[in-house]
């Protein structure tokens, strides 16, 4: 497709060739690219693929970019390394459906991120430092909560988190719901291998049902 545009198809052997793999191997893999309806198969022996497999393709390629991007900020200085961080999982959050506002000013405060979606929004505060997140970032998001009806919060630490930001997530459950995510968490975000909405759904039921913070 990139080569010879989208209109052109490619002949099996090609294809063989490219891959470098066994007959049956390649033969199974189209079988399944057929079947999944990623690639079109007009022309007897070649294939094309459509738009529904570029599509893929261009999600994976967007995946493997952020995937790239995390790996090298993971050896920058905190402060370059936890702004980066931030615009990264805004990013993350874009691809999943999520409207995010990265970096929201006002006269008095400022927030990392405020995401968005079907009437859903989440302030969230990330971190990237050596150290475990104390209680102090969950009391500063619960403040910036107290003027926003509806909204949650979430913390995004790349350490983890002290037994006393567990407990105080606890003790403000009763009146704003925060959730914290872990560096596990995170990953699992920017590699694709779970979603937003469901880690979010996780976590929530967690608190709310078994007064329990969850997180990785």
């Amino acid at each position: 497709h990139d080569k010879k545009g989208p209109y052109e198809y490619t002949r099996f052997e090609e294809l063989l060739a490219i891959c470098g793999t066994q007959r049956e191997e390649t033969g199974s893999k189209i079988n399944f690219m057929i079947e999944s309806g990623w690639i079109d198969d007009a022309v007897i022996g070649a294939y094309r693929i459509n738009a529904e497999g570029n599509k893929r393709v261009q999600k994976s390629r967007q995946r493997d970019a952020l995937v790239k991007e995390f790996e090298s900020i993971a050896n920058l200085r905190s402060q370059v390394r936890g702004r980066k961080f931030q615009k990264l999982l805004a990013k993350t959050l874009e691809q999943q459906g999520w409207s995010p506002n990265e970096g929201v000013r006002t006269s008095n405060e400022e927030i990392d991120i405020m995401a968005c979606r079907e009437g859903r929004c989440y302030l969230i505060e990330c971190e990237w430092i050596k150290a475990r997140v104390q209680p102090k970032l969950v009391g500063e998001i619960y403040a910036k909560l107290s003027n926003r009806p509806g909204v949650q919060g979430i913390a995004v630490s790349m350490s983890g988190y002290t037994r006393g930001a567990e407990d105080k997530v606890l003790e403000l459950a009763s009146s704003r719901i925060i959730l914290l995510f872990g560096p596990e968490d995170a990953k699992s975000l920017i590699y694709q291998t779970a979603t937003f909405g469901d880690l979010v759904e996780k976590k929530y039921k967690g608190l709310v049902t078994n007064k329990e913070v969850i997180y990785s």
